[in-house]
């Protein structure tokens, strides 16, 4: 499936291959693999395709009532691929297309419907076509059509109940407890310096000020750099106070690959509203002398503020310091 926008990405999913890919188009024209998606969790993010179907289709109708009803955020596009990349991207949400007896299917089951569900289910999400996935559906012709929705477990549950009153799934977990999915993003760039000096100076604690200038002080706190279980505190001006005091994170090292370049931190305390976040840095040799850098985040969902925007956020404070790395490593030889 290739999505074409601010962002060029293919993603890839291969049966009998757990996981779904993404790959990323990079501004030099090579491709990079940013994101495998495992789960699909629960969340309120809603597509709905062929509103028509509403109008002599009341349980479809009843099915948007209640997404609206529930304060669900709307993503929708008009194109199934972008929508159902939301999925992918999110790892939430729901979408559907629906028939009437005025609005007859359109979606191409061998096509479109089909090639989608694997992605869904590779990515551990689910297809329905109201009583069975789309990818057990016999192809007879190759212009058979369907009605479809890809989704979370829960929501996939919802939709067969509501249309047929009944579903293949409702062995699983209630809907009212469903797990919250988390938000979830990612930033990349170059950096024109051999992986091992960039490796230098992104591991160290020490040297967290040089490519972070927003960072004051980086104290020792449990452990020992390098080693799992590791913890600092970093202070300064990372977010913005309502009193205009520093920042504070405390932060503990999950995991570090000193060999493959990648590590992975958890926030544990703060006084900026980020606690439990992770944050995983991977390195990535990308030739004459250059790192491919690839920074991906996960937050907790924050009440009053949207996903969109402390994504966006986050986003670009943390791409202003892989831009600034080149720079540091510049500097200090």
């Amino acid at each position: 499936m290739g999505i074409y926008g601010p962002r060029t990405t293919y993603v890839l999913a291969i049966k009998g291959f757990p996981g779904t890919h993404e790959f990323l188009l990079l501004d030099e024209g090579k491709w990079q693999h940013v994101k495998e998606t495992i789960e699909i969790g629960e969340g309120k993010l809603f597509s709905p395709g062929n509103l028509r179907a509403t109008f002599d289709n009341p349980d479809y109708d009843k099915l948007i009532n209640y997404y609206v009803k529930e304060k669900y955020t709307l993503r929708y596009t008009g194109g199934m691929v972008p929508d159902v990349n939301q999925i992918l991207v999110k790892e939430k949400g729901v979408f559907t297309n629906v028939i009437s007896p005025t609005t007859k299917a359109k979606l191409r089951l061998l096509f479109e419907v089909a090639p989608l569900g694997l992605l869904i289910e590779n990515a551990g999400g689910y297809s329905s076509d109201g009583h069975q996935s789309v990818l057990d559906k016999v192809i007879v012709n190759l212009d058979d059509r369907t009605q479809v929705a890809y989704g979370s477990k829960n929501e996939i549950i919802r939709f067969e109940e509501t249309l047929y009153g009944s579903s293949r799934l409702k062995a699983g977990v209630p809907a009212s407890e469903a797990r919250i999915a988390k938000w979830r993003g990612s930033v990349s760039g170059i950096v024109d310096a051999p992986i091992d000096e960039v490796w230098s100076m992104v591991s160290q604690t020490k040297r967290l000020a040089e490519w972070m200038p927003m960072v004051e002080r980086c104290t020792d706190l449990a452990g020992d750099e390098g080693v799992p279980g590791y913890v600092r505190l970093v202070s300064g001006f990372m977010f913005r106070q309502e009193d205009g005091d520093r920042s504070w994170i405390k932060e503990k090292l999950v995991s570090i690959d000193s060999s493959r370049h990648n590590y992975v931190y958890k926030l544990e305390a703060s006084n900026v509203g980020l606690d439990g976040s992770v944050n995983s840095v991977k390195l990535v040799d990308y030739g004459n002398d250059s790192t491919l850098v690839d920074w991906s985040f996960e937050i907790n969902p924050l009440e009053g503020t949207s996903e969109d925007s402390i994504i966006d956020y986050l986003g670009f404070l943390y791409k202003s310091c892989i831009n600034r790395i080149e720079i540091a490593i510049e500097a200090a030889s």
